[in-house]
């Protein structure tokens, strides 16, 4: 749903289609094979797996065929009744609304999948998810009516299976009819006119004590930035969703880990975590994440070509670069490490171990900022989003960016820190390793970035 104005359908398309010799059942078959496309290479990242494995394990090729076809009809069918719900809806409330109303709506969902995935099975017992899916009380849930095509190779279709595999065709062929009347050159029509009109804005004064501060610790070109990432976070509904993900993510691992008698362990009490073995490190897989997703996202826009004013600007380009790195610091690992600082102090028991240890922690995302940008170093707003983005950009966060921040807290939270001198040397590495991808920056960024063009047209 909150990729839907850009996969689907936008406001600004029935104006650059319309005067095309294009009929809308052209724009409706176009429009179609991109979601159904986009929807089942995702889809089939879960749905291809299961259907390699039962057929293999079963010695069975017809298995496959039949895992994989009910795989591809549950997703086309999902994707296909969102484009009816969210067409639906929005003859009750405008576009603007109803992407606010999606987005928190999708971060709900997404908190309750996480939940439901990894935190139902600890709480049902195992016999019982067993005698649940024996039974036909599944067909309650709709994806089971999909799921019941699988069974035919097998040979235990019965007839409530052949009644739920019908149901699930029909929905689909309804879901099919009722989209062929959304996704038309009309419909897009009615769609450009439910944009809202942006209101006036506001001149707002200069906040206090925080406004103090801003102004004390950044430059005019991260001023600027950071303005305008505020304002990104406030009417952009997928950058916005894109950095709150963290926060179930968050509540979901420091559940996980006290949930299996795991602790993240003191590092001034050296040994502890090797010996017991009970050291949660989900922990700070989340809060290495915080920085790569703020980071990474503050790249992409659907304003992008407005971008051009930071390449006609007389102002730092490197210091601009720079300043998405810094306002992830600024804005969401502070604040974040303030909040662990408190979390440390209660499972320490120490208030002082856990204020050093958070310290070492911000140092260690610095430099993560610092390598992520150096990775992927790019004016801030400057990149178009594309279908499919947002899974991207967290595969590559899993594969590249976790591993560079878990490993040295792996080591700590493993061997300690051997004493405050022992954390005396680690700290003071961190921050030497922080100056130097400084200087690296301050090097290579300007000679890479003035290779960097505008791809938009102004």
């Amino acid at each position: 749903m909150l990729e839907f104005s850009n996969l689907i359908l936008s406001p600004d398309e029935y104006q650059i289609v319309a005067p095309l010799p294009i009929g809308s059942k052209t724009f409706f078959v176009t429009k179609l094979i991109h979601l159904l496309a986009c929807v089942n290479i995702l889809g089939s990242v879960f749905y291809l797996p299961s259907a390699i494995t039962v057929s293999i394990a079963n010695k069975n090729l017809l298995l496959f065929f039949s895992f994989f076809l009910a795989g591809l009809l549950a997703a086309t069918a999902i994707g296909m009744v969102f484009v009816v719900l969210y067409t639906l809806i929005l003859k009750i409330v405008n576009r603007e609304t109803m992407e606010r109303v999606s987005g928190y709506v999708q971060l709900g969902l997404i908190s309750l999948f996480y939940f439901a995935f990894f935190v139902g099975p600890r709480l049902i017992p195992k016999e019982s998810i067993g005698a649940l899916a024996e039974s036909n009380w599944l067909y309650l849930v709709p994806p089971a009516w999909f799921s019941a095509i699988a069974k035919m190779p097998a040979g235990h279709m019965t007839a409530i299976d052949v009644c739920a595999s019908l149901l699930g065709i029909v929905v689909l062929f309804m879901a099919f009819r009722a989209g062929l009347s959304r996704l038309s050159l009309g419909y897009a029509l009615t769609l450009s006119t439910t944009v809202a009109q942006g209101g006036q804005l506001k001149r707002k004064q200069k906040g206090g004590l925080i406004g103090r501060l801003t102004l004390a610790v950044s430059s005019h070109e991260d001023r600027a930035v950071w303005k305008l990432i505020r304002k990104q976070f406030k009417y952009d509904n997928r950058f916005k969703m894109s950095i709150l993900v963290i926060v179930p993510l968050t509540a979901l691992y420091a559940y996980m880990g006290i949930a299996d008698g795991k602790t993240t362990v003191d590092p001034f009490t050296l040994t502890l975590g090797m010996k017991s073995g009970n050291t949660n490190f989900m922990l700070y897989m989340a809060v290495t994440m915080l920085p790569f997703l703020v980071t990474i996202n503050t790249s992409f826009s659907e304003s992008y070509k407005s971008a051009w004013i930071f390449y006609a600007s007389p102002a730092d380009r490197t210091r601009i670069v720079l300043s998405s790195a810094r306002f992830a610091l600024t804005y969401f690992c502070f604040p974040f490490t303030i909040l662990l600082a408190v979390f440390f102090a209660w499972l320490f028991g120490d208030y002082f171990h856990a204020l050093l240890h958070s310290l070492f922690l911000f140092v260690v995302l610095m430099i993560l900022t610092k390598l992520m940008v150096l990775m992927y170093p790019r004016i801030p707003f400057s990149q178009t989003q594309k279908a499919g983005q947002s899974t991207s950009i967290f595969l590559l966060m899993t594969i590249v960016g976790l591993p560079m921040a878990m490993v040295p807290m792996i080591v700590v939270s493993v061997i300690g820190y051997g004493g405050y001198r022992g954390y005396t040397i680690y700290l003071a590495s961190a921050l030497i390793l922080n100056f130097v991808l400084q200087w690296i920056l301050k090097k290579t960024i300007p000679k890479r970035i003035a290779k960097q063009e505008l791809s938009a047209p102004v």
